[in-house]
């Protein structure tokens, strides 16, 4: 999944990027880059930062089976937590990214 939304944000694939999250979380993501202008411009200008991801750690919820991935996205930097689902087979990005 991260591999997948780093190669999209590389791309400017806004489609596929928006296929990394969970339904919710894709519809605030769409909302937020349709409200550049031109659309999706300022969504992928912040983006741009997004180089690469290192995963340090990984915790599983045993109770609804979800994973929180500690990772680190520059070197250096606070650690970042990101929350995935399973849906429909396919892990997707459910918290706040």
């Amino acid at each position: 999944t991260l591999q997948s939304l780093l190669w999209a944000v590389q791309n400017h694939d806004l489609t596929n990027v928006l296929q990394a999250f969970t339904p919710d979380r894709a519809e605030q993501l769409q909302t937020r880059a349709r409200q550049s202008d031109p659309p999706n411009e300022d969504f992928f200008r912040d983006a741009a930062a997004l180089v690469g991801m290192a995963v340090i750690g990984r915790k599983q919820d045993a109770n609804d089976g979800s994973i929180e991935l500690e990772v680190e996205m520059l070197p250096g930097a606070p650690h970042a937590e990101i929350s995935f689902r399973q849906i429909n087979g396919q892990w997707k990005i459910a918290g706040a990214f």
